[in-house]
This record gives C-alpha cells, sequence and structure tokens, in this order.
C-alpha cells in the first residue's frame, strides 16, 4: 500500500545562507519531498521568528501559510492514489492562482516573474525592477493587482514625478520615468500571461520609448580643461583619475574595469568580455597607455606573476553577485560624486561615468576612425552584421587608438 502524501508549513530549504527565508509548504511523499510557494513570496522568517508562533509577525505569516495549505490537503485529498508531484503541482498552483490573483501583491508577481526561466537575470537587473515595485508602494501600501487601473497609473506618474523633484531638486527625466513604467508593464503583462487577471494592461500607455538624451560626449574643450584641472581633495582625485581610466580603457565602464585580472593582459594588450554583452560572448580589446598603466598601479597593481587576481582590489573576495554589484555601485557613487564637484567648480554641466565611453567613441570619431571600429572597441552587439565583417581589430587600429588618447591635449588647437 503506498504512503499518503503529508503536507506541512515549512521554510525554505533550498537557500540555506539566507537568513530569511520565505516560507513555504513542503510536500512529502514516498520519502521524497517538494516545495511550493504559499503564493506571497514576500513573507519570510527567520528560524527564530518560524519558532516563535507568538510573535505578531509569525501569526501573520501563518494565517496566509494556511489558506495555502488547506488548498494543498483538497488536493492531496481529490488526487487520492493517482497523487504525483506533477500532477499535484498543476493542480495545486492553478488552485492557488484562482484564489489569489485578484489579490497577488506586486512584491509575490516579481518574485514569480524572475522565477520563470525566461527572466532568470542579473542581481542589477532584479533591483531595477525592484525600484520600480518600491515606487508603487511609496505611492500606495498593499496594492494588489486588481486595485492598478489607468487612474492608478495617471496618479503614480504625478507621485513620482512630484516626489522626485521635492526629493532631488531637479524632474525626473522622462527616460527614467519610463524605464520604471516599462518594467511595471512587463509585471503585469506576466500576470496576464499567466492567466492572473483578463484585464488590459493599465501600463500599456503610449510614448514609452527612449528620449533622445542631451549630447552625453565632452566636447574637446570640455576634455581639455577637465584634464588640466587639479583637484582640491581627496573626492575629486578620485572622480577624476577613474573618468580618465575609463577614457584610456575603451570607454569601458566602471564595473568591466573593476573586473580587469592580469590575466586579461597580454603585451600591453588588454581583451576582455562587457558583462552587458556576455551571451553573445564579443570580445573588447584596447592598448595600455601610459596613462592607464600609472592609473591601474596607483589604485592597484598589474603584476604579471599574479594572473588570476583582479588588478584594482575593489571587488576583492566578494561573496555573491549582490555583494559584487554593490561594491560597484558605491563606488560609482563616490566617483560621480568627485565628478559633480569638479563640474561645478568648472561650470561644465553634470559630468558622470557615462559621459566617459561616449567621449571616448567622439575622440576616435574626430581623429578618423570609422563607425565601424569604434563600434567594435565598445563591444556593442545591435549590428551583427558589421560584427560578422569587422572580425578581430587589427594591431595598427589599436595601436591607433592608443596614439589618439596619449597626444590628445598634445596638439595645437
Amino acid at each position: 500500500m503506498k504512503s499518503r502524501p503529508t503536507v506541512v508549513i515549512a521554510l525554505d530549504a533550498k537557500h540555506k545562507e539566507v537568513e530569511n527565508k520565505l516560507l513555504v509548504l513542503r510536500v512529502t511523499y514516498q520519502r521524497r519531498n517538494r516545495q511550493y510557494s504559499i503564493g506571497d513570496d514576500s513573507i519570510r522568517l527567520t528560524q527564530k521568528e518560524f519558532n516563535n508562533r507568538r510573535l505578531k509577525r509569525t501569526i501573520e505569516a501563518y494565517d496566509v501559510a494556511e489558506k495555502a495549505l488547506k488548498i494543498a490537503k483538497e488536493v492531496i485529498d481529490e488526487l487520492g492514489s493517482d497523487f504525483t508531484f506533477a500532477s499535484f503541482r498543476e493542480r495545486y498552483n492553478r488552485r492557488l492562482t484562482g484564489r489569489m490573483a485578484i489579490t497577488s501583491s506586486l512584491d509575490s508577481l516579481l518574485s514569480e516573474y524572475f522565477n520563470d526561466p525566461k527572466h532568470k537575470s542579473k542581481y542589477k537587473t532584479i533591483k531595477s525592477y525592484e525600484t520600480s515595485v518600491n515606487w508603487v508602494k511609496r505611492y500606495r501600501r498593499n496594492v494588489t493587482l486588481s486595485s492598478i487601473t489607468p487612474d492608478f497609473v495617471d496618479n503614480l506618474i504625478s507621485f513620482i514625478e512630484q516626489t522626485h523633484l521635492k526629493e532631488h531638486g531637479t524632474a525626473i527625466s522622462q527616460n527614467t520615468l519610463n524605464i520604471y513604467l516599462r518594467q511595471l508593464r512587463a509585471i503585469y503583462n506576466f500576470a496576464i500571461n499567466k492567466g492572473y487577471t483578463n484585464k488590459q494592461n493599465p501600463f500599456a500607455i503610449k510614448n514609452l520609448g527612449s528620449i533622445k538624451r542631451q549630447k552625453a560626449a565632452l566636447s574637446t574643450e570640455e576634455l581639455k580643461r577637465f584634464i588640466e584641472y587639479t583637484p582640491k581633495d581627496k573626492k575629486e582625485e578620485i572622480g577624476k583619475d577613474f573618468f580618465i581610466l575609463s577614457l584610456h580603457c575603451s570607454g569601458a565602464n566602471l564595473g568591466d574595469i573593476l573586473l580587469l585580472k592580469n590575466s586579461n593582459i597580454e603585451n600591453d594588450t588588454v581583451t576582455f568580455i562587457r558583462r552587458k554583452t556576455q551571451k553573445t560572448n564579443i570580445e573588447i580589446q584596447f592598448k595600455l597607455t601610459d596613462v592607464a598603466k600609472t592609473l591601474f598601479n596607483k589604485y592597484g597593481l598589474i603584476n604579471e606573476a599574479e594572473p588570476n587576481s583582479l588588478i584594482l582590489p575593489y571587488l576583492a573576495n566578494s561573496t555573491s553577485e549582490s555583494n559584487l554589484e554593490n561594491r560597484i555601485r558605491r563606488l560609482n557613487r563616490k566617483v560621480n560624486a568627485g565628478l559633480k564637484s569638479i563640474s561645478d567648480v568648472l561650470g561644465l554641466r553634470k559630468i558622470t561615468t557615462y559621459n566617459a565611453r561616449h567621449t571616448y567613441a567622439t575622440l576616435m570619431m574626430l581623429d578618423g576612425m570609422t563607425a565601424e571600429q569604434i563600434q567594435k572597441f565598445l563591444g556593442h552587439s545591435s549590428s551583427a552584421t558589421t560584427q560578422t565583417y569587422l572580425g578581430s581589430l587589427s594591431t595598427n587600429i589599436l595601436e591607433a587608438s592608443k596614439n589618439i588618447l596619449e597626444n590628445f591635449g598634445k596638439k595645437n588647437d
């Protein structure tokens, strides 16, 4: 006689390193067990909280879990001797989402969205989506799927605009606002595809495309003034140094620069793959200039004897992707703070690390490089035909880029 499946409320056993664990259902059958969502992946407890049923937080969590537990027991009874984990999962999920879809929180939808194989993503992308969801939560607490209407979206937009202006003293850019709305639209579309709602997507607003940005590259005159500027403190010094380092690293962003290892260097040529284009595996190459070598050795160490060591130490011993991204973000904020200070002193528009990449491309263009050659330096993957045609950059082109950077500022006006 087959054993009967049992189901209990438990803590997620898959991620032992996480302190605040998801509350789940654990179904055991024939000495095997599987975990299932309780329908709200925002509910997390520590082991201590889970064991103390007197805590208000624990009581509220169990209230939600017990509703899911009831559904699970009903499904087990219905399946009887036909029970399999696959049949249970299909019927349980359908029953659970059918009952809870109308009250699905954005937190639970977001968690389910990134657990879906189609949307597996990096920590940085997940944090970006969380920022969008947090704007909704700041506007109105305990928002559910059913409460989001076109009027809700209009009021949310007004709230974001007014709050950003109040907190930052400047209007939010249309591009940034559109990013938030596109991400919220994607989450809502996911809910529609899952059958959680049959309403039209209220985030499906027109004109969510990119708005043309202000010219990102510094002019040659602005760049000369920037290079000739003497930082007045450590904050400005690190801002200027890392901007110039990016300029001398083929316009690479800060994260890619911090991840460079000594093994990426061979005969003064640096080869790496942008994190943003790792799926397409496009290599970027540039020649080390004397300026780049000086800055690398100022903040780290170029050492051929230790090929596996990072040139710059900022990300050494990162314990996880989230830890790595947080370190990159902290240094990026520090660099941008220094750049803002320099911008204010020189009377320039706001300069950030973002401008270095575009400034590099403009310098190459002004010295006669073709758009295709520049595209290869920047590692853009938007033109598959161009990438196939170009192949690898020749040594002559790499040397030309190095010479352009080293000679900038030495030329006569």
